[in-house]
C-alpha cells in the first residue's frame, strides 16, 4: 500500500488543518437570491443572511472552509466565518467569472487578515483557472501570488501562507511555468476527481488518488501539497464516465476519503442550483458534488444534522489518523 507516503503529521501546509478536522469547499451560488446572470437583481442583505445560515449549517461537520472568493457582491466571507467559529482558506478569484474585481478581493483578503488573523489560515489565488482549463497563464498567477505576499506583509505585518488551487493534470504537465509557480507558492493546491478516470473502481476508490499523490510528491515538495478539491457526484445528466454517478458510489468515495490519511477539502457542501450555467473545461457539467442539496436537504452523505460542533471529527474527509 502507498498510504505511508501520504502521512502528513509534520507537514507545514497540512498542519494548518488541525488533527481531527478537515475542510469543505463553500460557495454561495446555490442560494436562491444569489444572482447568476449579470442583469439579475442583487440583494446584498439577503446574500449576507444566507451565507451566515450556510456557514452555521456547515459548522457541525467541518472546522475549515475553502472559498473561491474573499467577497461576494461586497459581502466579505471572513467576518461571517469568524461569527460561526470557522477557519478559512480564503480564495482570491483572478478569473473573469467573479462578480467582484480582483482588487476588491485583495482588499477583502487583507482586511480579513488584519481583523481576523486567527480565522484566515491561508489565501489561495485562483481556482482551476490556469490554461488550458482557464484563462490565466501560470506566469499571471505567479505574479499575483508574489504581489499579494508583499501587500499582505506590508499591510498587516504578518506572513500568511499563500498558494493556488489547480488541477492535478496541470501540476503534472510539462509546463515549466507551472514549476515556476510551484516554487513561489506556499501551498500547491491540488484538485482531482478520480471518478472521471476510466480506471476508477468503487472496489478501491482511493487507488487513483494515491497514484496521483505519489506522482505529485515525486515532482514537488510534499510539504507544499494539499488536496484543495476532490469529490464524487451523486448524479448527472448523460455523464461521459464509466462509473455510475449515484449517492451510493459517492458515499463510498466520501467514506474512503474520510477514513484515509489524506488531508484536504471535499469539493462542495451544497449542490449547485439546477439553473447555474457554470461550466468547467474538460469536465462534464455536474452540479451534485454537494454533501447536501442546493436547498440544504440531506442526501444521506452525512449521518445526521444533529451532532454538536466537531462531532464529525472521525467522519470527515482528510481526518488525520496516527498509527
Amino acid at each position: 500500500m502507498l498510504r505511508c507516503v501520504l502521512k502528513w503529521a509534520v507537514l507545514p501546509v497540512t498542519s494548518l488543518l488541525a488533527a481531527g478536522q478537515s475542510g469543505v469547499f463553500y460557495s454561495p451560488r446555490h442560494i436562491p437570491s444569489f444572482p447568476l446572470e449579470p442583469a439579475a437583481t442583487i440583494d446584498v442583505g439577503q446574500i449576507a443572511q444566507a451565507i451566515d445560515a450556510d456557514l452555521a449549517s456547515i459548522k457541525p461537520y467541518f472546522g475549515v472552509v475553502r472559498t473561491a472568493q474573499a467577497t461576494y457582491f461586497g459581502v466579505d466571507i471572513a467576518p461571517i466565518a469568524k461569527k460561526n467559529d470557522l477557519r478559512l482558506y480564503l480564495g482570491v478569484n483572478s478569473g473573469q467569472d467573479s462578480p467582484d474585481s480582483y482588487e476588491d478581493q485583495v482588499a477583502a483578503a487583507i482586511a480579513a487578515v488584519l481583523a481576523y488573523p486567527d480565522t484566515v489560515q491561508a489565501i489561495l489565488v485562483g481556482s482551476d483557472n490556469v490554461r488550458p482549463y482557464g484563462e490565466a497563464t501560470a506566469a499571471d498567477i505567479t505574479a499575483r501570488v508574489l504581489d499579494l505576499k508583499k501587500r499582505v506583509e506590508v499591510a498587516t505585518g504578518s506572513v500568511v501562507p499563500i498558494g493556488t488551487s489547480q488541477r492535478a493534470d496541470a501540476w503534472l504537465s510539462l509546463d515549466t511555468d507551472l514549476s515556476a509557480l510551484a516554487s513561489v507558492v506556499d501551498i500547491i493546491g491540488v484538485e482531482t476527481y478520480p471518478y472521471l478516470d476510466p480506471d476508477f473502481s468503487t472496489l478501491d476508490p482511493l487507488a487513483l488518488l494515491e497514484r496521483t499523490w505519489v506522482s505529485l510528491a515525486s515532482r514537488y515538495p510534499e510539504d507544499k501539497l494539499l488536496i484543495t478539491a476532490t469529490g464524487h457526484p451523486t448524479g448527472s445528466e448523460n455523464p461521459p464516465v464509466r462509473v455510475e454517478l449515484n449517492p451510493e458510489n459517492a458515499q463510498l468515495y466520501f467514506v474512503a476519503f474520510a477514513q484515509s490519511t489524506f488531508a484536504g477539502f471535499w469539493a462542495a457542501f451544497f449542490d449547485l442550483r439546477l439553473d447555474d450555467p457554470i461550466t468547467r473545461i474538460g469536465m462534464p457539467q455536474v452540479k451534485s458534488f454537494g454533501l447536501v442539496t442546493d436547498a440544504g436537504d440531506s442526501k444521506d452523505m452525512l449521518p445526521s444534522l444533529e451532532f454538536e460542533s466537531g462531532a464529525m471529527a472521525q467522519f470527515t474527509p482528510g481526518t488525520l489518523i496516527v498509527n
